[in-house]
């Protein structure tokens, strides 16, 4: 949105340059986050053998138990940091928000313009629009959970070979189905099934909170001072 109010376009110009700048440094402490604390497949890889050993001597904890003390702990460690380093930037954008604020109020008690509500309000929304896609790629749980996924079902056809060499494509996969949901409930699958889901959920409450910020932020800056009536004898 262009401006006609040469005080008005320094003071956004300044906002823009500090929001870009929190933008940036909030994609990197995501991604440096992410690479430091979301899982990878040598996580599952290295569960599953762990699991399997604990199978055979007796001390494999059941999925609830799992979760409770690997699962969710593990997410957590990406969630906490992350939602910690979106705080802060947060923090950095709202006081540029209230520095710009504060411009917006000393141009309409100078009297030389008008800034509207609306107006404030739809600057905020168009510069804030950065900072929505900060949140770092769900691509690789999304890709870790697809060749999961391909697994299980090498394990599910695995189980019912060769039973399954003389049946039809559609029986065929209504058996191999049938074997997932079996495999899902049984160690290792079913705790790496909510290894999984802790990280996907994960990275839904990242960007859940990251754009509950945003909207927060955004809604930070009061009416503006309007200008004084004139006085008329």
């Amino acid at each position: 949105m262009s401006t006609s109010v040469p005080e008005l376009t320094a003071a956004r110009d300044r906002l823009r340059q500090r929001i870009d700048t929190s933008a940036r440094r909030l994609s990197s402490r995501l991604r440096v986050i992410a690479d430091a604390h979301d899982l990878r497949g040598s996580d599952l890889k290295r569960t599953q053998r762990e699991l399997r050993k604990m199978g055979q001597e007796g001390t494999q904890p059941t999925p609830a138990e799992f979760w409770q003390t690997t699962a969710e702990p593990m997410a957590a460690m990406l969630v906490n940091t992350s939602i910690s380093a979106v705080d802060d930037e947060i923090t950095n954008v709202e006081d540029a928000i209230e520095k710009f604020s504060e411009s917006v109020r000393i141009i309409n008690r100078s009297g030389a313009a008008h800034i509207s509500a609306a107006q404030v309000r739809q600057i905020l929304e168009n510069d804030l629009l950065i900072l929505e896609a900060c949140a770092a790629s769900t691509d690789g749980i999304n890709q870790l959970a697809n060749r999961w996924s391909v697994q299980l079902r090498r394990a599910a056809w695995r189980r019912q070979f060769p039973g399954l060499l003389f049946a039809s494509s559609a029986d065929a996969d209504a058996v191999i189905g049938q074997a997932q949901v079996a495999l899902v409930e049984e160690a290792p699958w079913a705790h790496t099934d909510r290894l999984l889901s802790a990280f996907e959920l994960g990275h839904a409450d990242i960007r859940t909170h990251l754009f509950d910020r945003i909207a927060e932020a955004g809604t930070l800056s009061p009416v503006p001072v309007r200008r004084p009536k004139s006085v008329t004898a």
